[in-house]
């Protein structure tokens, strides 16, 4: 029976569409630096003046100006709207991300600056992706409270930031090396293409629920592209496709291989991929122009060239009865307009008999569904009795449920009086943990209080110290000038020894000469008295000899002269000399040529030495 409801399905299905037509339907005359769709209309960011014209999706007028004067925006996305905490509809959210990383949220509806996030990025951001619902009425807002839709955020600073769509900033994701360009939120997957040639897959779970940031990171796919991936875009059920400046586009599968199951090139550089129902606008470039391609087999379909056709950034669908009209505008960066393409899809219309023939397999249809009602019905009996046995049993349940309730009461008590005393004996340890919080505190005090006492000690030591250095400092000093002092003394004393060596030798000089004076009037003492004896026996006394005995006479006799001492220190100089007349011979050769003033006081000495007897030593 399956078997045969399978064939009749597939025999009353639509024939294919007959081929689809593509024409440049209207000229917008700005250059446009970015654009996004919201609602039926086209919000532009004009690259000259950096403001927003709000166009008419399908003529292209331009309804509206917003200025955004203080920030460059380089991207732009719609948020839907969804259900605040109390239950009312939000309005749709435009998503501008700036050259400095701030991002602007304007209001659908009114069109003006509800919001700015700037704590994000630090870099240019480059693109936004918000999360998509996965299956609402149209019209209807989509998810509510706080665990509502999120939107990522990729930038030049190579991060990713996870926002709710209210704007806070949930958690920040780091593992490119470039600059991040595209990013898509595909289930519970991010999808992030960079300058870095790689894609890398993000755990949405580790933003939502904060999880490990090393972790957050479930694939990196770097073996495909050799240039920067520009371009993502979700085709078909967990497959997405990438585009890359290296002229290539690939085709992914999702978790949990993350593979690429397919890889096409393309006549230029793909900067965009548009979807356009079952076909994918591959934007090339400048000079390529925009290829066609299937979505599922991306095999080429068309390549359509007029107008500047670089890059694609807006889609309207509107379904008129049989007739599917799709306008999408392109642009290039730079250039000084954008084009409006319109693309056309008819379907064949069916003849009567066809009709009849599709008529007869309905009632077919009918008649098996008829047939799949009554075994239903039957299920259905049989799941009732089914059902009321499970009553029985979830009655059964239901009681031991109860009796465990009441097990978990008497353990929720017991759990919060222990929690109590718990509770006290944390606010007991508190109290004792402040007590000797406060007893440090005291001991710290004290402890500052002896060491400022026992510096100031040591400031009075080292002032001592220092006294007693300057005290000491100058005894040396005082030594010093002792030492100097006596050093000049010995000095003096050393000079006077010699003078009195000098001296002592001087006199030792004069007593050898009075010695030798002596020696010499006794001497002419005894050649007198020979000479007197002989002219006693004469008769005659000679003059001389008669002056002499009177001068002899008239005198005392002199006293003997003291005994000569040798001094110890210097030697004594004539000492055993015999006194003969050969022995002056010398002294009177010298005497002979002294002064004469030197000579009479010798005579004079001599005299007054001639009056005592001459000494034991020499008789």
């Amino acid at each position: 029976g399956g078997g045969t409801a399978a064939k009749r399905r597939a025999a009353v299905r639509r024939r294919p569409r007959a081929a689809a037509a593509s024409r440049v339907c209207a000229s917008v005359g700005v250059s446009v630096r970015c654009a996004v769709l919201v609602g039926k209309e086209v919000w532009v960011v004009a690259r000259d003046t950096g403001s927003i014209l709000v166009h008419d999706a399908m003529s292209a007028t331009v309804a509206h100006t917003i200025l955004s004067l203080h920030h460059l925006i380089l991207t732009m996305a719609v948020v839907p709207r969804q259900a605040d905490t109390n239950g009312q509809a939000a309005r749709e959210t435009v998503w501008c991300g700036t050259e400095g990383g701030a991002l602007l949220l304007y209001d659908a509806q009114t069109r003006a600056l509800t919001r700015e996030l700037s704590r994000g990025h630090a870099g240019g951001v480059q693109c936004i992706a918000p999360q998509r619902p996965l299956s609402t009425a149209p019209g209807a807002p989509v998810g509510g409270g706080s665990g509502g839709l999120l939107v990522v955020t990729g930038g030049s600073d190579r991060k990713l930031c996870v926002w709710t769509a209210r704007g806070v900033l949930k958690r920040s994701f780091v593992g490119h090396t470039q600059a991040v360009r595209c990013v898509l939120v595909l289930g519970a997957h991010i999808w992030s293409g960079a300058d870095d040639a790689t894609l890398r897959v993000w755990d949405l779970a580790h933003a939502i629920f904060q999880l490990a940031q090393s972790e957050a990171c479930v694939a990196t796919l770097r073996s495909e592209h050799t240039g920067s991936v520009r371009a993502l875009l979700a085709s078909g059920p967990g497959h997405v496709l990438s585009a890359s400046e290296d002229g290539s586009v690939c085709k992914w599968v999702g978790a949990p291989t993350f593979a690429c199951v397919q890889r096409v090139g393309c006549a230029g550089q793909p900067t965009a991929l548009l979807p356009m129902g079952r076909r994918v606008w591959v934007c090339c470039g400048r000079t390529a122009g925009i290829e066609v391609r299937d979505v599922l087999t991306l095999a080429l379909r068309d390549t359509l060239r007029g107008g500047a056709d670089g890059r694609a950034g807006a889609v309207a669908a509107i379904r008129v009865s049989a007739v599917e009209r799709r306008v999408a505008w392109t642009w290039v960066p730079g250039e000084p307009s954008a084009v409006v393409w319109e693309r056309e899809e008819a379907e064949t219309r069916v003849s009567a008999d066809e009709y009849s023939e599709a008529l007869a397999q309905a009632d077919a249809l009918r008649a098996a569904q008829d047939e799949h009602h009554e075994a239903l019905a039957a299920v259905r009996e049989a799941a009732r009795g089914a059902a009321l046995r499970g009553l029985c049993t979830r009655a059964a349940l239901a009681r031991e449920l109860e009796a465990a309730l009441e097990l978990c009461a008497a353990q929720a008590r017991e759990h919060e009086r222990l929690q109590r005393e718990f509770m006290e004996q944390q606010a007991a340890d508190l109290a004792e943990q402040r007590e000797l919080q406060l007893l440090c505190e005291q001991l710290e005090r004290r402890a500052d209080a002896q060491q400022d006492a026992h510096a100031r000690e040591l400031d009075a030591g080292a002032a001592r110290e220092a006294a007693l250095e300057r005290e000491l400092e100058r005894v040396r000093a005082e030594r010093d000038s002792a030492r100097a002092e006596l050093d000049g003394l010995k000095h003096d004393a050393s000079a006077a020894f010699v003078e009195r060596d000098l001296l002592r030798l001087q006199g030792t000089q004069l007593r050898l000469e009075l010695d030798d004076s002596r020696h010499q009037v006794h001497c002419l003492r005894r050649a007198e008295s020979a000479s007197a004896v002989a002219v006693a026996g004469a008769g005659q006394a000679p003059p001389v000899l008669e002056s002499v005995g009177a001068a002899s006479s008239s005198t005392a006799p002199p006293s003997p002269p003291p005994p000569l001492r040798a001094d110890r220190s210097m030697p004594v100089l004539g000492a055993g000399r015999c006194g003969t007349q050969d022995d002056s011979v010398p002294q009177q050769r010298r005497r002979a040529h002294e002064p004469a003033h030197q000579r009479a006081a010798r005579l004079q000495m001599l005299a007054a030495a001639s009056a005592a007897p001459p000494p034991t030593a020499v008789e």
